[in-house]
């Protein structure tokens, strides 16, 4: 089950520090005609899950795009509405802007309580909000998009989990993540924050340690400080990069600078569509040889996997 709420009241970043990782927080919900069932009920599924209401006009229009990627999507995403208000409330909203064939609507009983409605539960202070819930109902991340690229983040964030709409834009190269001494990693261009491009791999030290990062990806920060790390005990011998993929020059700068301990690592891919750069997701942290010779990968989440990778470095 995939849930989504939105907030307009800030930049998109993803990932909610209390939430993440543990059961999504549940809460009772009624359909239209008045039954009663709980958001853990819709297991089974990724689900879209928006808390919105009839006083706030944002919502509207949030609704209106997820109708229209909620047409574009796979089965596998139900995109899930929590009206904060009563079912003839809703009823008249519907009426008044018209079917949304592709949202599932229901309202929050407790709407009113402070303490016990949805936006409590998952600790939001404004409307419409996005959260993410697997379909084992563990909360993903939470996402707060600004207004001009909300739709374009929220697709990326489905891709990430293989749920993608029909018509996604980025696809995701076909360079599977596993060892081999016969892939090749070929060339490609990258753009540091003064906008002066360059070629990876560098072939002015043995080894060149990527982690390919998003901006919209919660577990990037933590990818590229534990590769950060590693290298820096094999001075002269490997080179760190961060390769930012799949966002935009925008959305770059503005996670750049919001990461300042980062800063002297990372750089962002200039052709974004190119195959073969990066493997089938995100984060992901790579060992090449000067050459180009893909040596490994390493559980980018993991330092001990990171370091066991840079060994065969140490014994070369």
């Amino acid at each position: 089950m995939f849930l989504v709420a939105i907030s307009f009241s800030g930049v998109f970043c993803l990932g909610n520090g209390t939430l993440k990782g543990k059961p999504a927080p549940d809460f009772v919900v009624r359909s239209e005609s008045g039954t009663a069932r709980t958001l853990s009920s819709f297991r089974g599924k990724f689900i879209v899950l928006d808390i919105f209401s009839d006083y706030c006009l944002p919502c509207n229009v949030m609704l209106h795009d997820l109708e229209v990627l909620g047409s574009k999507s796979p089965p596998q995403v139900t995109f899930l509405a929590v009206f904060e208000g009563t079912e003839k409330s809703l009823l008249r909203w519907k009426t008044e802007h018209g079917p949304h064939p592709h949202v599932d609507f229901v309202c929050d009983p407790n709407w009113k309580s402070p303490s016990e409605c949805a936006r409590a539960k998952y600790l939001d202070q404004a409307i419409p909000s996005i959260h993410i819930i697997d379909p084992k109902g563990i909360y993903i991340e939470g996402a707060w998009q600004d207004e001009k690229n909300e739709i374009e983040n929220l697709e990326r964030v489905l891709a990430y989990y293989n749920v993608a709409p029909s018509d996604f834009a980025y696809k995701f190269p076909t360079w599977y993540p596993h060892f081999s001494n016969q892939l090749t990693h070929s060339s490609f261009r990258v753009r540091d924050v003064t906008d002066q491009d360059f070629d990876l791999p560098r072939t002015d030290r043995p080894y060149t340690m990527i982690t390919f990062w998003a901006t919209w990806s919660p577990d990037s920060s933590e990818a590229i400080k534990l590769a950060l790390k590693a290298c820096e005990a094999m001075p002269g011998r490997v080179e760190f990069y961060g390769v930012c993929v799949w966002s935009d020059a925008t959305s770059f700068h503005d996670w750049y600078n919001s990461h300042s301990c980062l800063r002297t690592t990372l750089y962002y891919q200039v052709d974004f569509d190119h195959v073969g750069s990066t493997p089938t997701g995100v984060p992901c942290t790579v060992l090449i040889d000067r050459g180009g010779k893909v040596l490994g990968y390493a559980d980018p989440l993991d330092l001990a996997s990171v370091n066991g990778l840079l060994q065969r470095v140490t014994h070369t």
